[in-house]
């Protein structure tokens, strides 16, 4: 890159220096047109970058030669006129420059343009060619200048340049108009194709501006779309079909059902009449058909399949979907046709979560009017469903694991407090169908559980509480409910106990805990309330049996207290 702070330090000291010999040739000669040298310092100043230079040096050479003057006034000097040949030798300079210097920006905009552009004369004789245009012809600047552009139009198109061209002379501009050009090698190439007249200072057209852009590879790009876009009409009613499955898959969380859905539909969709959906037990790692349509009982094995000596197993190992146009002859199978199959051809695509195959769905016996063998559409319409078949399969996992943490307490694996109003409620409604039917209700607290906790650590603490959980379960009667109510705080809802049955239940709760292994002795209180066959509502069942607990850690804890009833 040129240096312009340097070079101009330069220009600016030989103008000094010329500049102070010329004042000394003007006052030790005396010449009377001496004044006439400085010209030189004002032409040497207009090298530099900066136009301010020159006219600091015009008027410091304007000032010397009224100087050299009032030395020697007697002398005849022409110092007026060398003053006005030297400001406009500055003023005309520095036009003249601007003007170069905006030719040269505007013949570097054209030569680094990406379009070709091209001047020619109205006899349409090129006077001018950028790089662009050397670039999508193959003609160099050499070999075009003064040469007619002529050379660029196919014969067939001789009369369609003719009628642009008359168009231009008449001051119309054409734009963007597309059509063909040669190249130098022959070959034809797409362009889209601007024309301007080109008009002198007093209006009239003297050229002709074209402006050339190679649109060949858009040509190519809108025929490949035309062609998708015809394929997407033909298949549109598949498309459809299969956009509907997913707002069918959508509502079904019971995987079985979900299953029997995509078999049908899939069978349906691809026009087969053989479906089966295989699920991976990653345990025996076999593979197990849930669902299938059109094969005979007789030939489903009882048992999984082995994922190494089946098909499926290839395909789970590079984790792809598979087209076989013929399994006795393509490479990766080389099976022969199996008897229960009515043609050769089969697709088998894996369901995915992520990086794990949950199974696979596999279709066969293609029955259409097209013929039996299975094409790429048909493949990718099958991993369209398999895509949508993995969302809902995850659904209705995440729906089973939501239903069971709503209600379940995640520490403890018992029943959370949701679920116990909802149960507690559940029984006082039958209570009062069945007056005759007792219900009582537990309230435990673990005692001196923030000791414990506060001695062992939290870990331990929880420890204790899962325990604790595991002896209630174990402890109860089968029709009984074990559930946390807050902290180290647990329920029992009892049906069909009285106050007697549920002190013998209360009672080996009891030992259970005090026989636990664990780095202290730790026992429970327990409170007891009885339901009322009238008025008794939950709220009151739970804070009778919570002042029966109250009552039996003031009397010492580690006992049982029953509220009255």
């Amino acid at each position: 890159m040129r240096d312009y702070k340097s070079t101009d330090a330069h220009i600016l000291i030989w103008c000094a220096a010329l500049l102070v010999l010329v004042f000394a040739v003007d006052i030790l000669f005396r010449w009377t047109a001496g004044g006439i040298l400085y010209l030189f310092v004002i032409m040497l100043s207009l090298r530099s970058s900066k136009n301010s230079g020159v006219y600091v040096f015009a008027v410091i050479t304007s000032l010397l030669l009224v100087i050299s003057w009032r030395l020697s006034p007697s002398t005849a000097k022409i110092w007026h006129v060398s003053i006005a040949l030297i400001w406009a030798t500055a003023i005309s300079g520095l036009r003249f420059k601007k003007e170069r210097i905006t030719k040269s920006s505007l013949a570097a905009i054209v030569d680094s343009s990406i379009d070709a552009i091209v001047g020619k004369t109205l006899e349409n004789t090129v006077l001018s060619w950028n790089n662009a245009a050397e670039n999508l012809f193959g003609y160099t600047k050499e070999e075009m200048a003064g040469r007619s552009a002529g050379c660029l139009i196919p014969e067939d198109r001789a009369d369609d340049e003719r009628r642009l061209l008359e168009a231009a002379k008449e001051g119309k501009v054409i734009k963007h108009y597309q059509t063909v050009r040669r190249h130098k090698d022959g070959r034809l190439i797409q362009i889209s194709l601007t024309l301007s007249p080109i008009k002198d200072p007093f209006g009239e057209i003297v050229g002709i501006s074209s402006i050339a852009r190679d649109i060949t590879e858009r040509i190519e790009a809108e025929r490949k779309l035309k062609e998708l876009n015809d394929a997407v009409i033909l298949e549109r009613n598949k498309i459809r079909e299969v956009l509907s499955i997913e707002e069918h898959l959508n509502s079904i969380f019971d995987i079985n059902k979900l299953i029997d859905f995509v078999v049908e539909k899939t069978t349906q969709v691809l026009g087969a009449k053989k479906c089966s959906l295989m699920l991976v037990d990653y345990d025996t790692r076999e593979l197990c058909i849930k669902g299938h349509k059109g094969i005979e009982h007789q030939f489903i094995q009882t048992g999984g399949l082995k994922m190494e000596s089946s098909i499926a197993g290839i395909i789970a190992q590079e984790k792809k979907p598979v087209l076989v146009f013929d399994i006795e002859s393509d490479k990766r199978f080389l099976r022969k046709k199996r008897p229960s199959y009515e043609t050769k051809s089969f697709m088998s695509a894996p369901i995915k979560v992520g990086g794990n195959i949950l199974g696979f769905i596999n279709v066969a016996d293609k029955d259409s009017k097209k013929g039996d063998v299975f094409s790429d559409l048909d493949l990718k319409i099958l991993c369209m469903i398999v895509r949508q078949v993995a969302v809902a399969m995850e659904n209705a996992k995440l729906y089973r694991e939501l239903t069971h943490l709503s209600v379940m307490d995640p520490l403890t694996d018992i029943y959370n407090f949701r679920y116990f109003t909802k149960a507690l409620d559940h029984e006082i409604v039958r209570l009062k169908r069945h007056p005759k039917r007792p219900l009582c209700l537990f309230m435990i607290d673990v005692d001196d559980f923030k000791s414990y906790n506060e001695t062992f650590g939290h870990l331990d603490g929880d420890t204790l509480l899962q325990m604790m959980s595991r002896v209630f379960q174990k402890n109860v009667r089968e029709i009984d409910i074990v559930c946390r109510y807050a902290g180290d705080e647990f329920v029992v809802i009892l049906p069909e106990a009285d106050i007697e049955q549920s002190f013998i239940v209360a009672e080996r709760i009891k030992r259970a805990v005090a026989a636990l292994p664990l780095k202290r002795e730790v026992t429970v209180s327990i409170g007891i309330a009885k339901c009322a066959t009238s008025s008794t509502n939950r709220y009151d069942l739970i804070q009778r049996a919570d002042i029966a607990l109250s009552d039996a850690k003031k009397a010492g804890k580690n006992l049982v207290h029953a509220a009255g009833s």
